[in-house]
């Protein structure tokens, strides 16, 4: 089975017996998928996620160790994606996104969505896939409580950030965390059971062309992917228990982290570093002023397509529905 999803979250596509040419960009990674921590046999499509990076025009941060692996699985039935808490504390403290335990969900302002980048989740190691998560796409509007909320001591916004801890979903350490749809509407993916592997790609854009590929047979080896070579597995010698998620300040550090500190003073504009003349970073604290104003390079309309909003007080999040069902390698939801 493969699965694309439309950025707006309205509708989506599952392509039983084959995979659509035209719905990704670029190669189609095949992967291994592995029993969930503490299982013997595959109950979850769980894969090697290895690597997290904040790609901005003034700069890119990797947050994980050069040597990082960890259980995650893809899954579909859930709107958040949920990282080890270690990984959400630089993520947040780059982007000063605050967590709200009652909601179950964090929240920066809304004109973050104007920053130019994208989160890129890497997985299988060096050499596997990356799927980049455009920066505007995994901040969406919410509704708390009701009704839009600023964020405490501002006057801006608040949207929802959709990265959070994986100890806020109950998620002990070591224990697999959750690529939800923040990650996979911008993932073309694809489930074969048979052979206990995951086809993964950039996603194509709202794709209105088609080119079906069907397996050749049962057991058939994935349509025009190509095996990753010394993919990175995890490895989980036990599962610990975490504390209640407790967030460090925000510290904006780099080039990086001034982009979002610039939203969180209202103003889209930036400073860009300058890496071929050897300038100084943009300052690590919030810029101050009435006079920057958007680049084009830079500006990315808050009213443009994303994810629609959601009103999180009527949300229910529920456990990890999805059932798995081998035939003719492929998974059936």
């Amino acid at each position: 089975m493969s699965l694309t999803l439309r950025t707006d979250s309205s509708s989506g596509a599952l392509l039983f017996g084959g995979i659509d040419a035209k719905k990704f960009d670029g190669n189609l990674a095949n992967i291994a998928m592995y029993p969930t921590p503490g299982m013997t046999e595959i109950d979850h499509p769980t894969v090697s996620f290895t690597s997290f990076t904040i790609s901005t025009p003034s700069g890119n941060l990797t947050v994980t160790p050069n040597d990082y692996a960890y259980p995650a699985v893809l899954d579909s039935g859930a709107t958040q994606t949920f990282l080890p808490d270690a990984i959400v504390n630089a993520i947040y403290a780059q982007t000063g996104a605050t967590y709200f335990a009652p909601f179950s969900v964090a929240a920066v302002p809304c004109s973050a969505r104007s920053i130019s980048g994208t989160f890129d989740f890497g997985f299988a190691g060096p050499n596997g896939p990356i799927i980049k998560v455009p920066i505007g796409d995994l901040i969406y509007p919410g509704i708390f409580g009701g009704q839009p909320m600023n964020l405490p001591n501002t006057t801006q916004q608040a949207c929802v950030f959709g990265i959070s801890p994986a100890s806020a979903r109950g998620l002990p350490e070591g224990a697999s965390v959750v690529m939800g749809d923040t990650l996979l509407r911008s993932a073309y993916v694809v489930y074969d059971l048979a052979n206990k592997r995951v086809g993964l790609a950039q996603t194509r854009y709202n794709s209105t062309e088609s080119e079906i590929v069907q397996f050749a047979s049962q057991g058939a080896e994935i349509p025009r992917a190509t095996s990753v070579k010394d993919e990175r597995r995890f490895t989980v010698t036990e599962m610990k228990p975490l504390a209640q998620y407790t967030q460090p300040p925000p510290n904006f550090s780099g080039p990086v982290g001034s982009a979002f500190a610039a939203a969180f003073t209202g103003e889209l504009a930036y400073v860009t570093a300058k890496k071929t003349t050897g300038t100084t970073p943009a300052p690590t604290t919030p810029p101050t002023g009435t006079n920057a104003k958007p680049s084009a390079t830079t500006s990315r309309s808050a009213a443009g397509a994303g994810p629609k909003p959601i009103a999180w007080d009527q949300l229910t999040v529920l456990g990890l529905t999805v059932s798995l069902f081998a035939a003719g390698g492929l998974f059936f939801i």
